[in-house]
């Protein structure tokens, strides 16, 4: 019997929203003393599913309809309003691309940084340093600091050093659709590679034909709570009806 890699279980999360706020110097002068108004708004109810050990789970839905918030959720960076989250082993998390880089630090010394803060030796990564600029097509850029780096560099950059470590759930969302053609060719020879090896996966994407292909089950989120969990096909179907 498969073993549970992610369980989502009751997640509910909600966001606190200013709504209208003065935009204008006449706006805001003219309605000095008066309260902002504020909208709580439930972007999770009630959310719960289960991802196995070796599986691939897509997530599909509209823009704004919780998707990330739910992937930040799973990998701790929000805490859910109630509800828990269970994960069984070493979790990669490709969200904002690069989450734990520091911009004011060189390629090499954040390469360094991530690798000792999953628990690797300093010596281990300094090892490693030059695959990972190879693969992220990076080597004249090992010196430079990540605040100058374009969003395709600093793409590149957070793909090809997570790669290089040992996780067994990767939570991705969109990664697949960034940076040049031949980088995303690569990225997903790796990524295909992982699965073979048994890596649990759960992704956001918005290219149906993509998560088709890859995914064993997928789940729609609509109007913050699960419409349906099951086969691409019959995901996709679904999501396409309702859009």
């Amino acid at each position: 019997m498969a073993e549970v890699a992610i369980g989502v279980h009751n997640i509910i999360k909600s966001f606190n929203l200013e709504i209208g706020k003065q935009s204008s110097i006449f706006e805001k002068i003219t309605s000095l003393g008066k309260n902002s108004l504020h909208s709580n708004e439930k972007i999770l109810n009630d959310v719960s599913f289960e991802v196995m050990k070796g599986e691939v789970v897509g997530i599909l839905g509209k823009n704004g309809i919780g998707k990330t918030t739910l992937l930040r959720i799973i990998s701790n960076i929000y805490k859910p309003d109630s509800g828990t989250v269970y994960i069984d082993g070493k979790i990669a998390v490709f969200l904002s691309l690069g989450s734990g880089f520091q911009m004011d630090l060189s390629t090499r010394e954040n390469i360094i940084l991530l690798g000792m803060l999953i628990g690797e030796t300093k010596e281990n990564v300094i090892k490693i340093i030059p695959k990972i600029l190879e693969f992220a097509g990076l080597e004249k850029f090992e010196n430079s600091k990540l605040k100058h780096f374009s969003s395709g560099m600093y793409a590149r950059l957070a793909f090809a050093t997570a790669i290089q470590f040992e996780y067994d759930i990767f939570l991705i969302d969109e990664l697949l659709a960034v940076g040049d053609k031949e980088f995303q060719k690569k990225s997903f020879e790796t990524f295909m590679d992982f699965r073979k090896q048994g890596k649990t996966f759960l992704i956001v994407s918005h290219d149906h034909n993509m998560l088709k292909s890859i995914c064993d089950r997928m789940i729609l989120l609509k109007n913050g709570t699960i419409e349906i969990i099951g086969k691409p096909d019959e995901v996709i179907n679904r999501y396409l009806k309702t859009d």
